[in-house]
């Protein structure tokens, strides 16, 4: 096994560009509005103003005369918005244009990993943590493959890469499917505060890691010492969609450090019928705290002792 990293590196690349923040998806969508609306209102009001002086009734079109709007009197003060409209959507479509040429953060960061020359244990480190910020696996994937950056290698406090990449809380699951395949024993450890990745998907609400993290065989009752399996951390977190989740995988011990009176001493009434559902095993001690509560939904839901 590598020497533990120092997570903390002190490494500053050159230049990582930032080029094409805006995305133009974005900006079209505003330009077109405003460039329809400036000329929609000019139109309009060209219509209107001449339907009036030519004496003609104008029907519908009269609800938008600017006669009825005492405020805005003179047509030419429409004409000036509807042209200042149109020149913004004018400005909008050209910086469109001038970004669809430019490089968005994944692009550039993968270009820049290519092109570097420094391959030092900090660089690399430096970049893992970028790509990881990207959701760049074709980042991760060539840090590891070509720049022999070693996906095993632990924290100071024996933390596996994985874990690392788990704590991201829109981490993207082809980077948890390709790091878990990297490192099979590091799914596996119990890492910086004896938390398993999935303690940490649970913390981070993350519901679609659930069934790929029993795929890459990861521990789904793990728990430390006097710790919380992932089920049990569900339940404190009142977070019954991950409580389902679990609950589903065939895998799960739903009786291990008695969930059931997790949820009633957390007043988790909807965990625990879910629980109940699922088949969890009621214990005497969770009958004795239902009785305690004197909570009549809870003591319905329990049942008796099985």
């Amino acid at each position: 096994m590598a020497q533990p990293i120092n997570q903390h590196t002190s490494y500053k690349p050159g230049t990582l560009k930032r080029a094409g923040t805006f995305c133009g998806r974005q900006v079209v969508p505003v330009a077109l509005f405003l460039t329809v609306t400036g000329a929609t209102l000019l139109v309009s009001q060209l219509v209107i103003t001449h339907l009036c002086r030519a004496g003609r009734p104008v029907g519908s079109l009269e609800l938008l005369s600017l006669h009825r709007v005492k405020h805005m009197t003179d047509p030419a003060r429409l004409i000036q918005i509807s042209g200042f409209s149109s020149a913004a959507g004018g400005v909008c479509m050209l910086l469109t244009n001038s970004l669809r040429h430019q490089k968005f953060p994944k692009q550039a960061l993968y270009e820049e990993i290519v092109a570097k020359k420094d391959k030092s244990e900090e660089a690399l480190e430096f970049y893992m943590e970028q790509a990881l910020a990207l959701n760049s696996c074709s980042s991760v994937k060539h840090l590891i493959e070509e720049d022999g950056y070693d996906p095993t290698k632990r924290t100071e406090r024996m933390e596996p890469l994985i874990h690392r990449a788990c704590r991201r809380p829109h981490i993207a699951s082809d980077i948890v499917t390709y790091l878990g395949s990297k490192d099979p024993e590091g799914i596996q450890l119990h890492g910086d505060e004896f938390q398993t990745p999935f303690h940490i998907i649970v913390a981070n609400k993350r519901v679609d890691l659930v069934d790929l993290l029993v795929t890459l065989r990861a521990d789904i009752n793990a728990a430390a010492p006097e710790g919380p399996t992932p089920l049990i951390a569900a339940i404190r977190d009142a977070n019954l969609e991950m409580v389902k989740a679990l609950l589903r995988r065939k895998e799960i011990d739903s009786s291990k450090n008695d969930p059931l009176l997790e949820a009633l001493n957390t007043r988790q009434l909807d965990c625990l019928e879910e629980l109940k559902k699922r088949g969890a095993r009621v214990t005497q001690a969770a009958v004795d705290r239902a009785s305690q509560l004197k909570d009549i939904p809870a003591q319905r839901i329990i049942g008796p002792l099985s």
